[in-house]
């Protein structure tokens, strides 16, 4: 055998190792014959696979436009002072949600921070100069007039916004840098 050529001795190895896998292959055969008979006995006539996982894993459904809004609202009406954490034990709101709703309700003049009894930090609903009777009107409804929609809406600054509002300075003057978002409550 020292004396066969290369080409040849590899082309003996391949089929040895042909031989020694055939009982393999057969015996693969064999078992995926035998599951497709028992998938079919069960009336399934595909192999199983794992199933599919949703493309959107979503446990809650979105509640309609405003309807955060209006439980907030009605829930700090009902318990001025009341904090973030019992705002979402008594509105099912998560916290998450809340943090925006009430800067924004804040800024929109509806709501305004306080400080509750255990030190953290509530709110209540700000009640407009000359109508203590009147009830809150709920802010962003579609009603014309209402001070929702002549409020200005908040607006997110991006780094080229950033750079616009604060051009290079000549250095004689010196420009104020631009507030940072203050602790979400």
């Amino acid at each position: 055998m020292a004396d066969e050529p290369l080409d040849r001795r590899i082309s003996r190895e391949i089929r040895e190792r042909l031989k020694q896998s055939r009982a393999a292959v057969l015996e693969y055969e064999r078992l995926e014959a035998a599951l497709q008979a028992l998938d079919t006995m069960d009336g399934d006539t595909t192999t199983k696979s794992r199933p599919r996982r949703p493309s959107t894993p979503r446990t809650r459904t979105r509640a309609p436009r405003g309807a955060n809004r209006e439980k907030a609202l009605s829930a700090i009406r009902d318990q001025p002072g009341i904090s973030i954490a019992q705002l979402s034990a008594a509105t099912g709101i998560t916290k998450n949600v809340l943090y925006g709703l009430t800067r924004t309700l804040t800024e929109r003049g509806l709501i305004e921070r306080v400080d509750g009894a255990d030190g953290a930090v509530g709110f209540r609903i700000i009640e407009p100069a000359g109508a203590a009777a009147e009830p809150v009107e709920a802010a962003g409804d579609g009603a014309a007039g209402s001070q929702a929609t002549e409020a200005p809406k908040r607006q997110r600054r991006t780094r080229r916004s950033r750079e616009q509002i604060a051009p290079e300075s000549s250095g004689s003057e010196v420009q104020p840098e631009p507030a940072e978002h203050a602790d979400p409550v």
